[in-house]
């Protein structure tokens, strides 16, 4: 799957703030932006058609889409914490900024 513009800029601020150089880890890296990619796409389509639908009866029904959106951004969240990204980043001051 080809990234997007987004994904390839958030995928360059990764590597520049994370050291990650093994081929796992990249492949990991590559497929949460992917999903990232999916997510993305899923809330453009809830953007423009809403969050349901009418099924062939006249029932409103939740729209594909809301499913397709929640499971991406699980899978990328879950691929970003196997490469321990959900922790600070090195050099982060923890707290408040220095004060009076």
């Amino acid at each position: 799957m080809k990234l997007t513009r987004e994904a390839s800029k958030l995928k360059k601020k990764i590597l520049a703030e994370f050291e990650i150089t093994d081929r796992a880890g990249l492949e990991i890296l590559d497929r949460a932006l992917e999903a990232f990619c999916r997510m993305r796409e899923a809330e453009l389509i809830l953007d423009r058609e809403k969050l349901t639908t009418t099924n062939r009866w006249g029932e409103l029904r939740e729209h594909p889409c809301v499913s397709i959106e929640r499971k991406s951004r699980a899978q990328f969240l879950d691929a970003i914490r196997r490469l321990n990204l959900d922790v600070l980043p090195p050099n982060h001051q923890i707290g408040r900024p220095g004060g009076r």
